[in-house]
């Protein structure tokens, strides 16, 4: 997903652009952020959860 930004610095309009530019770059790191806290919890923290409960119960059995 890449995205190429051009301001036009000739016109009054460089802070409004420069500031839609920031906003849709903030908006996009917040979107991999957000995938990775995602891919975090469902496929790192939560097996690492139940091993834990597994490896509880085996102690208790034993």
């Amino acid at each position: 997903m890449e995205k190429t930004f051009q301001i036009n610095f000739s016109t009054g309009q460089t802070t409004n652009a420069i500031t839609e530019a920031f906003n849709t770059f903030a908006a996009q790191v917040e979107e991999v952020i957000q995938r990775d806290v995602e891919v975090y919890a469902t496929q790192i923290a939560q097996p690492q959860k139940q091993n834990e409960k597994d490896a509880d119960k085996q102690k208790a059995t034993t």
